[in-house]
């Protein structure tokens, strides 16, 4: 069509050339070169980053706002940015963002996308057409989707970060818009204390870097809060209400990833996210949740006790 015509005539410019290659029920390829070379001046200024340097600093003139409903995560943001010594509040839906943004000045906004009362998306536009602030947004979401990150960029926001974050992609994401060095990387994690069944240890250890005060907390969290969006969860698909089936399928993602359990059930909670209707496949998915997750609470008592 007219996009393939553009896009010929671009290459043909700087002195490339595109072909095509197809065939009958397998697809089409469009493969196109351009004889540019890469620069190596380019290519030595890229470097690293450590999460490291903040922990070294104190006084960081770098203020964030954190908007994430859900208190696990909200844990989490805590646990990394007082590591990095970064000034910070933590609001729980985007109305209290836009808020808080009108009483203070911050330099970056943490920004999760699903929430109450203003998700992401509407907070974001608020920021930008209401509040006329330039502000960095970086998008969180569970949504790691094709195009997700270009949805965001397009509503207003600087970058996108998917769920569970990342300690140094974060770090690299902040440091962005605040860090004016690049010392050179340094990562230690350590090991889980305990294997097993269903819940991995790794990722929330990686996170405390032995800080047993906060393994603590966010596993107490995750005993809490489980339980309850679990009922609700199954509470609303038995009563056809399929508006929290998302909600809660959506929001548990965020919640069960500090335990390590994506691997077992985001593939399950996508189904549900995406449901419409009761179905076999439906209902099927939401009864393997719950075995998993009723034999990941009792993994995590185990692991609490021994903290």
């Amino acid at each position: 069509g007219l996009g393939l015509s553009i896009v010929k005539n671009l290459i043909i410019l700087q002195n490339g050339n595109i072909e095509v290659k197809s065939e009958q029920g397998k697809g089409t390829s469009f493969i196109f070169s351009i004889p540019y070379e890469i620069s190596e001046e380019q290519l030595n200024t890229i470097s690293t980053v450590s999460s490291d340097y903040y922990k070294d600093k104190t006084n960081v003139p770098l203020r964030v706002l954190v908007v994430d409903d859900n208190a696990i995560n909200q844990s989490l943001m805590k646990h990394l940015l007082l590591q990095w010594n970064i000034n910070f509040d933590i609001v729980s839906n985007g109305l209290e963002a836009v808020e808080q943004l009108i009483n203070q000045t911050y330099d970056l906004v943490l920004m999760d996308i699903q929430m109450p009362k203003m998700d992401g998306y509407a907070a974001t536009q608020q920021i930008r057409e209401v509040l006329k602030l330039d502000i960095p947004i970086i998008a969180m979401t569970a949504h790691a989707l094709a195009g997700e990150r270009e949805k965001c960029l397009s509503r207003g926001m600087n970058e996108y970060i998917s769920k569970p974050i990342k300690e140094e992609e974060l770090f690299k994401l902040i440091s962005t818009f605040g860090l004016q060095e690049n010392p050179e990387k340094e990562l230690n994690s350590d090991k889980a204390k305990a294997d097993f069944q269903y819940i991995d240890l790794t990722y929330m250890q990686s996170i405390s870097g032995g800080d047993t005060s906060f393994e603590k907390t966010v596993t107490q969290q995750f005993l809490e809060n489980i339980p309850a969006h679990l009922t609700e969860l199954e509470s609303g698909y038995e009563n056809q209400d399929f508006t929290t089936v998302k909600l809660r399928a959506h929001d548990l993602k965020s919640s069960v990833a500090i335990m390590g359990l994506l691997p077992f059930l985001e593939e399950k909670l996508n189904v549900l996210e995406t449901t419409t209707e009761q179905n076999p496949t439906s209902a099927k998915s939401l009864d393997e949740i719950k075995t998993i997750i009723k034999q990941s609470l009792a993994e995590a008592e185990m692991f609490l006790k021994s903290l």
